[in-house]
């Protein structure tokens, strides 16, 4: 799919970023739509077919945690978080709740545009990956590449893409320790802007939802001072 055939849903309050964002995301040739609101983003995504989501967290009415967890319930769209919150519990909590990457204002545009490309480039190598089926089972842990999809005990595991992509990299290298470094580049690419809490705020959300499949299931293993290690 051409950059052009992608539409990016922009989230913000202030019209000055909405107008901003969307002229930077015009000249790589996205397609922007605006919301000024949570409710009108909700809005959106119920007649627009969004393939990415820029989203400010303070606004009235429907803030952008809320709009997060909606649309988790039913929508694995890339989620990137654009906000002046740089509180490390709420980048914790929206990587937590699904969101995919989190910018923190004031920005430069240029690096936003980046990292809108860089997720579009980890999806496209994603699929290229699951041309082939590869199906791997770990007790009642069952991973198929080609379907992007995880069963615990034959139920599907509500993963969004990006921690199906890490869950996925992790099981491939079974019993090998990983540093978060490579665990980055792995699974978000070598272009990724962010720092290495993103792996731990991932890694955290993927535990909570094998647990609450399988109470005994936790093969994600913390390595002191080192990354992370699956056990199978």
């Amino acid at each position: 799919m051409k950059m052009s055939d992608r539409t990016v849903l922009v989230v913000d309050d202030h019209a000055d970023i909405r107008s901003l964002v969307s002229d930077y995301l015009k000249a790589s040739n996205f397609s922007p739509v605006c919301a000024a609101d949570g409710r009108e983003a909700l809005s959106v995504m119920e007649r627009t077919q969004v393939d990415l989501v820029i989203l400010d967290l303070n606004m009235p009415g429907c803030d952008g945690f809320e709009v997060c967890r909606q649309i988790r319930r039913d929508s694995a769209v890339p989620i990137l978080v654009l906000s002046a919150r740089t509180e490390d519990l709420d980048k914790i909590l929206m990587l937590e709740l699904g969101a995919d990457d989190y910018l923190t204002k004031p920005f430069n545009p240029r690096e936003l545009v980046a990292r809108v490309q860089a997720t579009f480039r980890r999806m496209e190598w994603d699929r290229s990956d699951s041309k082939e089926e590869e199906r791997l089972e770990f007790g009642p842990l069952v991973l198929s590449s080609e379907k992007r999809q995880a069963w615990v005990n034959e139920a599907s595991l509500p993963l969004t893409p990006i921690e199906f992509s890490l869950l996925c990299c992790l099981a491939r290298n079974s019993g090998q320790n990983m540093t978060r470094q490579q665990l980055l580049d792995k699974v978000w690419g070598q272009d990724f802007f962010g720092d290495e809490r993103t792996v731990d705020a991932h890694i955290r959300s993927i535990r909570q939802k094998l647990r609450q499949a399988e109470e005994t299931l936790r093969p994600i293993q913390s390595v002191w001072g080192v990354g992370y290690r699956f056990e199978g």
